[in-house]
């Protein structure tokens, strides 16, 4: 856990007020929160599995709140997805990117963005749902 805090520390240090920034070869994009740390690592999981399904991706791990990525369009960009707990909010997830080519770190934030987005929506209204089945709702 300590870890944990210290990584989300580094990163939140390294985020200013906007959305997304680049900072010595690496950009960073605050994805939004989820209700739940277990759905924005699925949705990190699902981000990377369509990207890679369309652009490469050489390798992919995960642990319990931390998603990486490595060999993104079979070339040297790395990046990884922490999902940080927000207390009883749920989770507040960020991108990372490492890469040597700015233009090309773009394109592909742009795409894991928009599919992280798409998986946590589905995720999300689907535990939802799965709640209020079970609450006889």
């Amino acid at each position: 856990m300590r870890w944990r805090a210290m990584g989300s520390a580094m990163i939140c240090a390294l985020v200013p007020a906007s959305a997304a920034t680049a900072v010595e070869n690496w950009t960073i994009h605050d994805l939004g929160g989820s209700r739940k740390e277990s759905i924005c690592v699925d949705a990190a999981i699902k981000a990377f599995e369509e990207f890679g399904n369309i652009y490469g991706l050489s390798r992919l791990a995960h642990g319990q709140w931390v998603v990486f990525a490595w060999g993104l369009s079979r070339d040297e960009h790395d990046a990884v997805i922490t999902c940080t707990s927000a207390g009883g909010a749920g989770a507040r997830g960020t991108l990372v990117i490492y890469s040597r080519a700015e233009q090309s770190v773009r394109i592909m934030a742009r795409g894991i963005v928009e599919n992280f987005l798409a998986a946590n929506a589905t995720l999300q209204k689907e535990d939802i749902d799965r709640a209020l089945e079970e609450n006889g709702l």
